[in-house]
């Protein structure tokens, strides 16, 4: 209890950062993870470093708004509907990072996703194949967060 029992190790992360998180929101490294991302390069392997790199750096509130206000959201939404295989590593991580950007900016992620109607859209393709034919546990989780993704967009203003 070295910080007091009103804040957890987290949320510690998302508001003060590390030292290393804190370098990087003040770098150009976000605009260059979402310039690679929205290039639309197929390498899987590019594709899955820089998505880790945005979930894991998404943690600090400073880079999450970033990525936010720059449209990142629609990127890893764009892995969804361009991997057929939806239990793939890139889609996991995908929906990884989207989920710490909804948990760290909160709304406003919300906001920025919803203001772009192909997105709204492009949910709903994996959401019918997973329930088509997703059978894992693996498969549900993954229903239910994009389920939960699809109505936080769908009750923003914007999205209609």
């Amino acid at each position: 209890m070295l910080y007091g029992s009103a804040s957890s190790p987290m949320k510690r992360l998302y508001e003060k950062g590390t030292r290393n998180l804190i370098a990087i929101s003040k770098s150009q490294v976000p605009d260059a993870l979402r310039d690679i991302l929205a290039s639309g390069n197929k390498s899987k392997d590019i594709i899955i470093a820089v998505v880790e790199a945005i979930a894991s750096t998404a943690l600090y509130a400073h880079v999450a708004d970033r990525y936010a206000s720059m449209g990142v959201m629609k990127d890893l939404v764009r892995i969804f509907t361009d991997h057929p295989d939806f239990r793939s590593y890139a889609v996991s991580i995908a929906m990884d990072a989207i989920l710490n950007l909804v948990e760290v900016v909160g709304q406003k992620a919300v906001e920025s996703m919803a203001s772009d109607q192909a997105v709204v859209v492009a949910l709903r393709k994996p959401f019918e194949t997973v329930i088509k034919k997703g059978y894992k546990l693996d498969d549900k989780c993954l229903r239910n967060e994009l389920a939960i993704l699809m109505n936080y967009v769908i009750i923003e203003k914007k999205s209609h």
